[in-house]
């Protein structure tokens, strides 16, 4: 998905019918933005992310990599569709890869 400039561009809303929760972070895309994370705005953005994380069904060990995963993110320091989407991937992996780790045994 690509930004309008304006936030999140149109077709989002239609891709994301159906979808059992809406992407990572894509609230506080709509209200802040696209570009840099300013760094009064570093800790907000953390918040949202680990909220939004803490409800999607993610265990102890998985939270803690994902907490992980989400201050790589930020140190980054860009935030867009692409890179919320990039981390998104990595915490669904996360899930991935804990539940096969789990049925192997």
């Amino acid at each position: 998905h690509q930004s309008c400039g304006r936030g999140l561009c149109q077709h989002w809303s239609r891709c994301m019918e159906g979808a059992a929760h809406a992407p990572l972070g894509v609230a506080w895309l709509e209200v802040n933005g696209q570009g840099r994370i300013q760094t009064e705005q570093k800790e907000a953005l953390r918040n949202s992310l680990l909220q939004e994380l803490k409800g999607r069904d993610l265990g102890g060990p998985q939270l803690a990599t994902a907490e992980l995963e989400v201050e790589r993110f930020i140190q980054n320091g860009r935030v867009s569709v692409t890179n919320l989407n990039r981390l998104e991937r990595r915490v669904q992996q996360l899930r991935v890869c804990t539940s096969n780790a789990l049925s192997a045994r």
